[in-house]
């Protein structure tokens, strides 16, 4: 299915804060933490993706990212 940034993600002081559990890479982001641009962590920027679309598969109620439509 494909959703967008913003219905996955919240951007808080250039920081980024799952709104649900997403899998980025094999890396899994829990809701409420807080990330940097996610570089370090998924190796994928996401504050520069914040403009995108993503195809994502959900997967016993996590949201496993397969690509990003930029």
């Amino acid at each position: 299915m494909r959703m967008y940034f913003s219905d996955l993600f919240e951007i808080q002081a250039k920081q980024v804060t799952p709104k649900a559990e997403v899998e980025i890479n094999g890396v899994r982001l829990k809701p409420g933490e807080i990330y940097g641009d996610g570089t370090q962590i998924t190796g994928i920027d996401l504050l520069r993706h914040r403009e995108c679309c993503f195809d994502v598969e959900e997967k016993d109620g996590i949201y496993v990212i397969r690509t990003i439509y930029d």
